[in-house]
C-alpha cells in the first residue's frame, strides 16, 4: 500500500529487511532480502553496497518482507523443535 501510495507521486520504495544484528551493521556485513522493481533497485543499490555484505532480490516490493517473516518462521521451527 506505501508502494502504491507513493507511486502516485513518483516516488520509488522498496523493502529490504536486514539480518545480522548490531556488529553487521557496525561492519556493514548485514544481508539483505529485497523487494523492489529491478529499476528502482539498480538505483538503489550504491548505497544498499555500503550497508551489506550480501544482498538477495527476491521480487517485487513486499516480498523481501514476505521472505524475511518465513524465515523468521522457520528459524522458530527449528528452535522449537530441537528443544523437543
Amino acid at each position: 500500500k506505501v508502494a502504491a501510495e507513493l507511486a502516485k507521486t513518483g516516488i520509488a520504495f522498496i523493502d529490504a529487511p536486514v539480518s545480522g544484528g548490531p556488529k553487521g551493521a557496525a561492519t556493514g556485513t548485514m544481508s539483505m532480502v529485497i523487494g523492489a522493481e529491478d529499476a528502482d533497485l539498480a538505483r538503489a543499490m550504491p548505497v544498499l553496497e555500503g550497508m551489506s555484505g550480501t544482498r538477495v532480490h527476491v521480487g517485487q516490493c513486499g516480498a523481501g518482507n514476505v521472505a524475511k517473516i518465513a524465515n523468521n518462521m522457520l528459524a522458530a521451527c527449528h528452535l522449537i523443535s530441537t528443544a523437543e
